[in-house]
């Protein structure tokens, strides 16, 4: 959420205080995304060392996926501290922000391998 400036193409962190209203608060950090006081890397690293798979399409309108590969790629620290860094992975479909039924099969694959 840090990154996400309204430059940078995607909305930036208004779209979810003013245009979708799903965390009105973060409005107050338009233009100020760096004082945010948490960002996707701290939200992942506190699930650690639980598995968590994180479905990022090369198309997507509404992230940078190279911002969410840094995210995972920070998260992935804290899960090392707990010697489960495999359990945090990244799905890159190259697709847009939908799951076709490729995309699906791999979700039900790593659910079945991770989530018993």
């Amino acid at each position: 959420m840090r990154s996400d400036a309204a430059d940078r193409g995607t909305g930036g962190v208004a779209r979810y205080s003013h245009e979708h209203a799903l965390i009105p608060r973060l409005g107050f950090f338009v233009g100020h995304e760096n004082q945010i006081p948490y960002d996707f890397p701290e939200l992942l690293g506190a699930v650690a060392p639980r598995p968590v798979l994180v479905v990022q399409p090369q198309l997507d309108r509404d992230a940078t996926p190279a911002d969410v590969k840094t995210a995972v790629g920070q998260a992935k620290r804290v899960y090392a501290l707990y010697d489960s860094a495999a359990k945090l992975e990244l799905l890159e479909p190259g697709d847009y922000n939908r799951q076709p039924n490729k995309t699906q099969d791999e979700i039900v694959k790593w659910m079945d391998a991770n989530l018993r």
